[in-house]
């Protein structure tokens, strides 16, 4: 079970699984991997959806500012960005040189 407790909401997600990588945006929603496997659970639907799956394992989540994209990185070499609101994949994986352990939105001040 993984448990993470926001200002506003608390999850528990029960799946039975080792998670490798997850995130949280707000109080809606949080973004975890198994494997090479990335789920979002929505506390709205109470359920978790599989929306996309890398060659290898995950190893980092995040979401941006406005909690409308989320990219991971993992063992594959790869960067993908996945658009929530329109339910898809920004472009194809960006392919890295190596592995990546972790991602983060920049945030440029105006």
């Amino acid at each position: 079970m993984l448990t993470n407790a926001t200002a506003s909401a608390r999850h528990t997600l029960e799946i039975g699984e080792t998670v490798d990588a997850f995130a949280v945006s707000g109080a809606q929603n949080v973004a975890f991997s198994t494997g090479a496997n990335v789920f979002l659970r929505d506390a709205q639907w109470g359920a978790n959806r599989l929306l996309f799956t890398h060659k290898d394992e995950v190893m980092g989540l995040a979401f941006s500012l406005d909690g409308e994209t989320l990219a991971s990185c993992g063992r594959d070499h790869n960067l993908v960005v996945y658009n929530l609101k329109a339910r898809r994949l920004m472009g194809g994986p960006v392919s890295l040189h190596s592995e990546a352990l972790a991602v983060a939105f920049l945030v440029k001040e105006k």
